[in-house]
């Protein structure tokens, strides 16, 4: 008998029976072996080969992913999301991590109501100066978020996913109509390019955490707005009155909005407060929505697009910001990119 590859069988002289099976069978078998050993060692070649391959497109992915947050500090929404896919920081404070996708956040939105509603930033040294503010302003809110939630974590204080759903809910409400899920989403995709969950985490989850800690360590504040609130209540319409007899040190300032300002700016839910109450009344003291101290605002004109015009007292949480100022000046913040010409920052 001749075999499939053209060699001769050593027995194939001989005639094949029940006591030369085995025999044969064996011979056949080591002529295979070579085979099979040989495709066992391809397999374990593409085995090692795509192991070394997926290393490699890892550590690419990485490379490029750290280049781009770290050296290049891109600001697009490509990198909020890589920022979100990978939670990596941006600063610590005191230990305390500082989440990159928190800054881009703030930062990005910052970007989008103005350029929406005042137009493009231009690339000019104006434009890069408006920009490195936005930037600044993120960091430090981004940091003073973080802090808040270490302390809330020491202190014992939540933030329920109920009482995000409510602050929510009561976003969703303008005048007295309710404003559809679909519709609410795509108000906050266009006004502040963020979508539903990411505007929730930046704007009512942390500056929900930062409101209770606030409240819990700021004695200060508290008892100037409650003073203030008094005063108001004897005479409303004084509001101008008592703006003008403020001590410069009183720790109380004054804001007006500059103008007619779309319900939905970025000023710690006064606008929404103003639209909520009819022109001339004042409304009662509330904290801030970005966790940063107490308001009264007095409704000056309002508009049926949702455009209002109001002046406001503004008392601010200090002990939050104390502290976090006295780990600044005592070295134990760190910033991983340079956004303020070089100081205090250091590689991750």
């Amino acid at each position: 008998m001749k075999l499939p590859w053209g060699k001769k069988n050593k027995l194939e002289d001989g005639i094949v029976t029940n006591t030369t099976l085995d025999e044969h069978r064996e011979v056949l078998l080591k002529r295979g072996s070579k085979f099979k050993y040989q495709v066992q060692y391809e397999k374990h070649k593409v085995i090692i080969n795509t192991i070394v391959i997926v290393f490699l497109l890892l550590a690419g992915a990485v490379t490029l992913g750290w280049y781009s947050l770290y050296i290049a500090k891109i600001e697009n929404n490509a990198a909020f999301l890589l920022s979100q896919v990978a939670p990596v920081p941006v600063a610590n404070i005191n230990g305390q991590n500082v989440r990159y996708s928190d800054y881009l956040a703030q930062y990005l939105a910052s970007v989008n109501v103005v350029e929406r509603q005042e137009g493009a930033i231009p690339r000019d040294e104006d434009g890069d100066r408006q920009r490195a503010g936005y930037r600044a302003s993120a960091m430090d809110n981004a940091i003073l978020d973080s802090y808040a939630i270490r302390l809330a974590r020491e202190l014992g204080i939540r933030v329920t996913r109920q009482e995000i759903q409510d602050a929510l809910a009561e976003r969703r409400r303008i005048g007295v109509q309710d404003v559809t899920a679909a519709n609410f989403e795509r108000i906050i995709r266009d006004s502040y390019g963020l979508s539903l969950s990411e505007y929730t985490r930046a704007f009512v989850e942390l500056p929900l955490i930062r409101q209770r800690v606030s409240e819990a360590i700021d004695g200060h504040a508290r008892g100037l707005i409650d003073e203030l609130h008094g005063r108001l209540a004897e005479d409303g319409s004084n509001f101008e009155a008592i703006a003008q007899d403020l001590p410069e040190d009183s720790g109380i300032i004054v804001e007006q909005s500059g103008g007619a300002v779309d319900m939905l700016s970025l000023d710690g839910g006064r606008a929404m407060a103003a639209n909520d109450q009819e022109a001339g009344q004042v409304s009662q003291p509330f904290v801030s929505r970005s966790g940063n101290g107490y308001y009264i605002v007095k409704t000056i004109s309002k508009t049926r697009d949702g455009r209002v015009e109001y002046l406001s007292f503004f008392v601010p949480f200090t002990e939050l910001e104390a502290r976090v100022t006295e780990h600044r000046a005592e070295g134990r913040i760190r910033e991983f990119i340079d956004i303020r010409g070089g100081s205090g920052n250091s590689e991750p």
